[in-house]
């Protein structure tokens, strides 16, 4: 039978030379310990040794295969501006990607100073939500309209809902947080909708 998530994050410590390790830590927050797993992760996602994985290996990640929005988030897993229609996806942009789910309880397993706690959570929340927008803004010119909102809940509705009533529904939710009449939601409002939402503890694993 296949792993289970709890077994597919778990595993022996790697060793990784100091400066690189500094470096893979300034880059995600995650501690030496948490990097040492993923990187083991990374190589056994990586079944053809190329020292690299491409967006059809990510689907070994068990939370992922059974992702509704699969595809998509792997698109964004994949994505570099730098270049373009690239699939390679090496090990930092992978670990970069990660740190989004990072709980927001770690920063206290970081800091003991206040001040450093409260703008590590918050620096980690608007992170959460601009790669939850940008599984939204498929077209990433900065908003959501009625079309991109349409064909991201297609993907998550599961019978029970024709595409008239699912319809509405993008209609009355864009509706509601479209304050200046052109139609999208921008980033600013999607951020005010979800401030009270459970999305951050939803958007967490535990490495």
């Amino acid at each position: 039978m296949g792993q289970t998530l709890s077994s597919w994050w778990n595993g022996d410590d790697l060793e990784i030379e100091d400066d690189e390790m500094e470096a893979w830590t300034r880059l995600s927050g995650f501690k030496p310990s948490q990097i040492r797993r993923l990187y083991r992760r990374f190589q056994q996602l990586d079944t053809a040794n190329r020292g690299y994985i491409i967006a059809e290996d990510l689907m070994g990640i068990p939370e992922l295969a059974i992702n509704p929005l699969s595809n998509r988030i792997i698109q964004l897993f994949s994505s570099d501006d730098r270049t373009p229609g690239k699939k390679e996806i090496q090990f930092p942009k992978f670990l970069s990607t990660l740190a989004v789910f990072a709980p927001l309880t770690q920063a206290r397993e970081k800091f003991s100073d206040e001040g450093e706690i409260h703008q590590w959570e918050e620096n980690q929340k608007r992170g959460k939500l601009q790669f939850l927008f940008s599984i939204y803004d498929t077209e990433g010119d900065g908003f959501i309209d009625q079309t991109e909102l349409f064909s991201v809940l297609k993907g998550l509705v599961v019978g029970g809902m024709s595409d008239e009533q699912l319809r509405f529904i993008v209609e009355q939710t864009i509706s509601e947080a479209d304050n200046v009449g052109d139609g999208k939601i921008s980033f600013d409002k999607f951020c005010h909708m979800l401030e009270t939402s459970d999305v951050f503890e939803r958007m967490s694993i535990r490495v």
